[in-house]
């Protein structure tokens, strides 16, 4: 039997199961009910679909004719200060206008301004950072309603803008008002402008002397490829608010503009895109999901909802949504210009707005259905009650015999159809008490039976219902068989999972499902959650059919394989683990040769060098080149010597590093004094130091170290030697040494360092800690990890400009080592660079 015929045969069974259940006066009434009332409602409700589908064409008609307005009248609004600062600046990169006559600008402004409807203020900076802006006093913070003032900041005020009142000429005739303003750099547009040479917008902003939401256009100066200021034309917001506000394209509908980050642009409901804050911080943008409209801030909501990221609406979109069980159209437009405006123009209208009519014959729809059903049920329970009376005298008797009660007999009354059926009845009953006792018996003995196996046995019908769990079986799920537990729910229910995951085990896999396909399985990876503790199984499943080859039922066989799956994971391990030794023991060995291959090249190199100058130098000698030039002669001699100086101090270096790194020096280690070996340090490098101007500072502890004393004043000699190298006449070296507990290092002496645990042995503490310091141009980053490492220099150039090796960082890392501290380096780029290492206190 296929799947689909088993699931055929499983939902006729539950639908007969259901109307079982149900009074036979309710089935023969019911679906004439069903069938006026699904007549009646189909065409009222048929009706209604097609008048919402009228309102929602009308809205979305309604939407898109009132955003082309929109659209319209922001281009149309917009472009006017866009057109005036290209103009202005068009004059001033032409020749004809200088950005510097403020006098000028002030009368030119006043005329722009008063030929336009919305311009609020045009001014004018230079690149020195000096302005003047001339505007409209639309709100009478200054004069009277729509005087012009004029704002100006010169170099020589320190800060301080003055306001004047202008007359009709432009020339001014008040002093009106003096406001301290921020550095106008500091704007981000402003240093947008000094880039670019193209113009574009301002974001949305509020001024500290007209709090109002403005945005403005501007246009860069360029002139001779330099930057030569730029104009700035301002509109106020609330003009595009009253716009919106005006459109009333219907009786509740709403719009407002936002941007790409959700910010309130303009409303229709006149709410400022700000939120007030105390002074002197400047307010702060409005998103229109915290607007104080309820409207905006739901569908705003809708929209992130659909578009969490308003970047991805690309073109006009619509959407839906509810409060308050009333539907809102809502149409989304993306509005941009040239100059970098990227807005999202949202409009809003309820249904209710078109549905009034429609309502309203929704209502007489419903009286004339609910007087309908009213009629049709009381007929229907007339002519159901003269059918079933009858037949529910002989189902009491039915019900009767199936109690138990097998001397219970049928009434044969009513229709001659029902007067056999009650003869019938006493006939079955008879045989069923004889069947009742069979099945009773060939129960017992097949529970005996499965209860004898070893293994965990579980019996399914045809239907996927559990019917059955033997003793073993029980031991191993930690539970008996549950009643009416559905196939599908097997996995829930025993917590079934799939081997090594949580996955709980899918249902179309189950070894019982396959199995009522007609197919024998044999599975492994199936685990079961028994007392928290995860069991593997292997289940062995077959169907069992009858003679004709339908599927009767499925046995599952299944069995604890948690002792093979432990014995199988360690020998996996095994293998695993040979694996990765092998693997490891090449790699050191490859790293080993790689390592020698690169010191033998790298020793190579720094030999090759010198040599080659000490034989150039000599090879001029030698022939007599230089015989009539006795400087020039003394010059190379002098090089030649150099040279010879820096190979001897090579081969001593990678002498002393190969002695240090074989163990063949001992170190031989006593109480040392620290003061005294800073001190024979410093005055080791004091010369040099002398020379290039250096200033050494050192601060010491009256303590002692247990320490080889020549090593360590090896190893700060080479680190003071490093830190004169690198610092810039007249600076500073310092040297320091200071008690250090593990765990309690100041974050001095790990920022911008790469310390981490090293991999030798380290004395238990407490420890001295000497940190050499120096305002040199620091190590970058990126060669923190390798500095320590042979022949590594912050640039190619230092072992030449320097007349270093590249080995005594090495030395000193190996030195420390060998005395079981650390070794490390600090450094910021242009700050200068510290190494610290550490040494056990003597006991």
């Amino acid at each position: 039997m296929s799947a689909m015929a088993l699931e055929q045969r499983v939902l006729r069974k539950r639908i007969n199961q259901g109307l079982s259940r149900v009074p036979l006066r309710w089935v023969l009434t019911v679906p004439m009910l069903l069938l006026t009332a699904g007549s009646v409602g189909l065409v009222g409700y048929l009706s209604y679909r097609s008048g919402q589908a009228a309102v929602k064409n009308l809205a979305n008609q309604l939407l898109e004719q009132v955003s082309n307005r929109v659209s319209d009248r922001l281009d149309n609004y917009l472009q006017n200060p866009q057109s005036i600062v290209a103009r202005n600046r068009f004059a001033v990169e032409q020749g004809e206008l200088d950005v510097e006559d403020f006098e000028w600008w002030q009368r030119y402004f006043q005329q722009q301004i008063a030929e336009s409807d919305y311009l609020t203020t045009i001014t004018v900076i230079t690149p020195q950072g000096e302005m003047l802006g001339v505007g409209k006093d639309r709100n009478a913070l200054f004069a009277q309603k729509d005087d012009f003032i004029a704002g100006e900041l010169k170099l020589a005020d320190q800060g301080q803008r003055r306001f004047y009142l202008l007359d009709g000429q432009g020339d001014r005739s008040e002093l009106l008002r003096i406001v301290p303003i921020q550095d106008i750099w500091l704007r981000p547009w402003a240093q947008q402008a000094e880039t670019s040479h193209v113009p574009f917008w301002t974001e949305v902003f509020s001024s500290s002397v007209v709090p109002s939401a403005s945005i403005g256009a501007i246009a860069p100066i360029v002139q001779d490829g330099q930057f030569g200021g730029y104009f700035l034309a301002e509109i106020f917001l609330v003009d595009i608010n009253n716009f919106l506000h005006r459109l009333r394209f219907s009786a509740s509908g709403q719009a407002f503009i936002m941007e790409r980050t959700g910010d309130l642009v303009a409303t229709s409901t006149l709410e400022q895109p700000f939120i007030k804050s105390e002074r002197p911080q400047p307010p702060v943008r409005l998103n229109a999901s915290q607007s104080q409209d309820e409207l905006t801030q739901l569908a705003t909501a809708a929209i992130l909802n659909q578009w969490p990221d308003l970047e991805q609406i690309q073109s006009r979109q619509r959407l839906r949504f509810t409060r308050d069980r009333q539907r809102f159209f809502t149409q989304v437009l993306p509005y941009r210009d040239a100059y970098g405006l990227d807005w999202l123009v949202v409009l809003l209208v309820p249904e209710s707005d078109f549905m009034a009519e429609i309502d309203a014959n929704r209502q007489r729809t419903t009286l004339l259905t609910v007087l309908t059903l009213l009629g049709a049920t009381g007929l229907g329970v007339l002519l159901a009650r003269s059918i079933s009376d009858p037949i529910l005298r002989l189902n009491r008797a039915a019900r009767a015999i199936a109690q138990g009660n097998l001397a219970q007999a049928a009434e044969a009354t009513g229709a001659q159809e029902v007067a056999q059926l009650a003869q019938s009845f006493q006939q079955m009953t008879d045989q069923l008490s004889q069947s009742l006792q069979a099945a009773h018996d060939s129960e017992q003995k097949f529970s005996t039976l499965l209860d004898c196996v070893p293994v965990g046995v579980t019996v399914f019908d045809a239907s996927g219902q559990l019917i059955l769990v033997n003793r073993a079986g029980q031991t191993i799920l930690g539970q008996g068989k549950l009643d009416n537990l559905a196939l599908d729910q097997i996995s829930q229910a025993y917590h079934v999972y799939r081997a090594g995951t949580d996955q709980i085990y899918p249902t179309e896999h189950l070894p019982a499902v396959q199995a009522l396909q007609g197919k024998t399985i044999v599975v492994d990876d199936v685990e079961i959650e028994v007392n928290g503790q995860r069991v593997p199984l292997e289940v062995h499943t077959i169907p069992v059919v009858d003679a004709q080859g339908t599927i009767l039922y499925a046995i599952n066989a299944f069995q604890d394989i948690t002792e093979r799956r432990h014995a199988e994971h360690l020998r996996a391990n095994y293998n695993t683990d040979l694996e990765r030794q092998v693997a490891e023991q090449t790699a050191e060995l490859q790293k080993v040769s790689r390592l020698k291959d690169e010191f033998i090249s790298i020793v190579a190199h720094e030999l090759r060098t010198p040599l080659t100058a000490i034989r150039a130098s000599l090879g001029l000698l030698d022939a007599g080149l230089l015989d009539d030039e006795p400087d020039t002669a003394q010059r190379m001699l002098r090089v030649a010597s150099e040279s010879s100086d820096r190979l001897v101090r090579l081969v001593n270096d990678v002498l002393n590093l190969e002695r240090l790194e074989s163990g063949k020096v001992q170190m031989v280690m006593q109480t040392c004094n620290v003061p005294s070996l800073m001190q024979q340090a410093v005055e080791a490098v004091e010369a040099i130091a002398r020379e290039s101007s250096i200033t050494l500072s050192t601060k010491t502890l009256p303590v002692q170290v247990w320490a080889a004393p020549d090593a360590i004043v090896q190893t700060l000699i080479n680190l003071l030697s490093n830190a004169v190298k690198y610092s810039a006449p007249g600076g500073t070296v310092w040297l320091r040494a200071e008690e250090w507990r593990s765990g309690k290092m100041g974050t001095q002496a790990i920022q911008n360092s790469k310390f981490k645990t090293l991999s030798y042995p380290i004395t238990p503490p407490p420890h001295i800690l000497f940190t050499v310091r120096d305002q040199g141009r620091g190590i970058p980053a990126d060669q923190l990890d390798f500095i320590f490492d042979r022949f590594q220099q912050v640039d190619s150039s230092d072992s030449r400009e320097k007349s270093g090796t590249g080995l005594g960082l090495a030395i000193c890392k190996s030195i420390i080592q060998q005395h079981n501290g650390r070794i490390w380096a600090a450094s910021t780029l242009d700050q200068g660079s510290t190494f610290y290492f550490t040494l056990p206190l003597a006991a």
